[in-house]
């Protein structure tokens, strides 16, 4: 197992947005899964990583043969279904931090059709929390 940080620095730095950084990592290593978390929530970059990032990770883990599973968010959509949603029901993100996880997800879609899609409604942690 190999994990990556950009903003931490560990064994394996890595910045997503960059494709053959990100091949670098998996091409030696061809591992059987990728679990692909990396987001920037607002900000400078944001986009990037989020939804471009994403689509490059995919690529590579399909390059390798790897199963993807690539988290995003329950942010995808409004909230105003009053039910809860299904995979089926259309993405309606009200926050550009939606508006990317939800474009991060078609762009997985289809550089990677296996992947698999976790949405999930809440992370704890991140810069200055205790882990």
């Amino acid at each position: 197992m190999t994990a990556t940080s950009h903003s931490v620095p560990g064994p394996a730095r890595l910045d997503v947005r960059v494709p053959a950084e990100v091949r670098a990592l998996l091409d030696p290593h061809r591992p059987a899964a990728v679990v692909h978390t990396a987001y920037v929530q607002h900000g400078p970059g944001a986009w990037e990583v989020t939804a471009d990032g994403s689509r490059v990770v995919a690529e590579a883990a399909r390059a390798v043969g790897a199963r993807l599973v690539h988290l995003s968010t329950d942010v995808v959509f409004d909230g105003r279904a009053g039910r809860p949603y299904t995979e089926a029901d259309p993405v309606s993100p009200l926050s550009d931090y939606g508006r990317a996880k939800a474009e991060a997800e078609r762009l997985v879609a289809e550089a990677d059709p296996g992947a698999v899609m976790v949405r999930t409604s809440l992370i704890f942690g991140g810069p200055g929390r205790r882990r």
